[in-house]
């Protein structure tokens, strides 16, 4: 099975890369056992900051992608009526996946702009939403101090165990 992986992170092309940075730590752990499936060929395409040829390590193909700033505005109204990619990337990602002819693709994380290319395939897509439950922590109380939230709720909460420090700390 052929799977393209569109990251935010190189994941184990950090190696080559940018040795001594650790990131995307689970990805790599994921490409790590993917790696070892005989019936699997992983292929990772992600953001860089220039352009590079693609590459292989082990037994995964990556697909650095040079970030782009965003097309100007007469641009984008024009691409839109004419139901063309509005972002000149979106063109380079389609000659990936036409390169590597997936038989699914997994999009990690919704940051960059890989979730537009499902506009214009017709390839099995699944989109995975990472990381999204620390800047809820951080809001939680949106300005009410803790002490206020916890003596402001019943006693049944906190005798059920449903008190707003444990709702808190089960998003932490």
């Amino acid at each position: 099975m052929k799977i393209l992986w569109f990251a935010n992170t190189p994941c184990g092309a950090s190696v080559k890369l940018a040795p001594g940075n650790v990131s995307g730590g689970w990805l790599n752990a994921l490409e790590e056992q993917l790696g070892h499936c005989e019936d699997v060929e992983l292929s990772i395409c992600f953001h860089w900051k220039c352009t590079i040829s693609p590459f292989k390590i082990k037994n995964t193909t990556y697909y650095p992608v040079a970030s782009k700033k965003r097309e100007n505005f007469l641009k984008r109204i024009v691409c839109h009526f004419l139901n063309k990619p509005k972002d000149g990337n979106i063109f380079e990602l389609l000659h990936i996946i036409e390169a590597v002819n997936p038989d699914i693709i997994h999009i990690h994380g919704t940051e960059k702009n890989f979730g537009l290319i499902q506009n214009y395939i017709k390839i099995p897509t699944v989109v995975s939403i990472q990381g999204i439950l620390t800047p809820y922590s951080k809001k939680y109380f949106s300005g009410i101090p803790f002490f206020n939230a916890f003596v402001s709720e019943g006693l049944v909460q906190k005798y059920k165990n449903k008190s707003i420090l444990i709702a808190y700390n089960d998003i932490k």
